[in-house]
């Protein structure tokens, strides 16, 4: 069980840029400037954590093509059909998901790039 805590961790640290930023609405004045300059530094890290996601996006869509073509040689009603339907599904949520997450990062990236202090 801690291993897969530790994995999730992991895949967490290296998928996501949430974690490197702080909260801006918290505490006084001068502690959300700061934060919020905090957080327009590491914009940086943006675009490298957006296309980690883009490839993860390119290889689910890929994934997809397989498992629809799968799909479509698999007779229905039987075992094989329904694992490719399930595979095909789980793919498509995960690539639905990436774009969402992608959409996140670049909006982030302008909002700190375009929106001053």
């Amino acid at each position: 069980m801690q291993l897969l805590r530790l994995l999730g961790i992991i895949f967490w640290h290296w998928a996501t840029p949430f974690w490197r930023f702080r909260d801006a609405n918290q505490g006084t004045l001068e502690q959300r400037s700061a934060n919020y300059r905090h957080n327009r530094a590491q914009r940086a890290i943006l675009p490298s954590y957006t296309l980690k996601w883009l490839a993860i996006a390119a290889s689910m869509l890929m994934l997809l093509q397989i498992y629809s073509g799968m799909l479509t040689q698999a007779m229905e009603g039987t075992p094989a059909y329904f694992y490719a339907a399930l595979f095909c599904v789980s793919t498509g949520i995960v690539f639905s998901f990436a774009c969402v997450v992608i959409a996140i990062l670049l909006a982030c990236y302008l909002f700190f790039t375009h929106i001053k202090d």
